[in-house]
């Protein structure tokens, strides 16, 4: 464990993280405290604030055909304890590191308009990585690759499509020493403020030329993103799912 991850757990185990989940049911992902929300009881994996939210996700999600998935053959091998300190781990880099994926996003996005994009954090690699990645390209490679595990990364792919952006989908990578996992994960938030400031700025750029790498007229925008406000920002970061 690096320091900084260290003084993730401390803060972790002293309950400096506040668990926050976001309702499954994307036509509400409200974002609600631990105790003010509920897992499906079958593969206790979605998060629901109410009874009629879970019927809409089964009825109109997909929840039904992941839910079927033996809970065995779902991707492992963390503990729900594990889960959670994941959970705060890739808040704590995303909040440190938030002006990097934004200019990230900024360059995908004005690349790749109307493509979809997911977030990497790969804990095999000292230091620890952060990347916007294109859906296009596919997923990193599963190092146990499973029907339930491609199941899973359809799962996310189609919440966050159906969100309309408070929700991002994270694929993490980690390793034990002896194996890596794939494990997904989603940065939630209660609007889409950061990523339609972030579009804000994408459209009042010029296309690149074609071969062009750099974006200097773009990265002299880093002001824009304060301009965009931290209360945007602040959105950014209000839940990570517990997925």
């Amino acid at each position: 464990m690096t320091t900084a991850h260290n003084v993730v757990y401390q803060a972790y185990t002293r309950g400096g993280y506040q668990s926050i989940r976001g309702c499954d049911n994307m036509e509400c992902g409200q974002l609600c405290r631990r105790k003010e929300i509920s897992r499906c009881s079958s593969c206790h994996r979605a998060n629901y604030c109410s009874t009629a939210c879970q019927a809409v996700d089964w009825r109109d999600g997909q929840h039904s055909l992941l839910c079927s998935r033996p809970r065995a053959l779902l991707p492992g091998p963390l503990t729900a304890r594990e889960r959670a300190f994941l959970h705060a781990l890739i808040h704590h880099a995303y909040e440190r590191y938030i002006m990097h994926f934004c200019l990230q996003k900024i360059a995908f996005m004005h690349a790749r308009r109307g493509d979809q994009y997911y977030l990497v954090f790969d804990y095999t690699k000292v230091p620890q990585t952060g990347e916007v990645h294109s859906v296009g390209m596919g997923p990193p490679p599963d190092p146990n690759p499973s029907d339930a595990s491609a199941a899973e990364w359809e799962d996310q792919l189609a919440r966050a499509a159906r969100s309309g952006w408070p929700m991002n989908p994270v694929v993490v990578l980690l390793a034990d020493g002896k194996r890596t996992y794939r494990r997904m994960a989603a940065l939630r938030s209660r609007t889409s403020a950061l990523h339609d400031g972030l579009q804000g700025i994408v459209d009042d750029t010029p296309r690149m030329r074609t071969g062009q790498r750099c974006l200097p007229s773009m990265c002299d925008r880093s002001s824009a993103l304060s301009r965009i406000g931290g209360t945007a920002v602040r959105t950014g970061l209000n839940g990570i799912s517990s997925r």
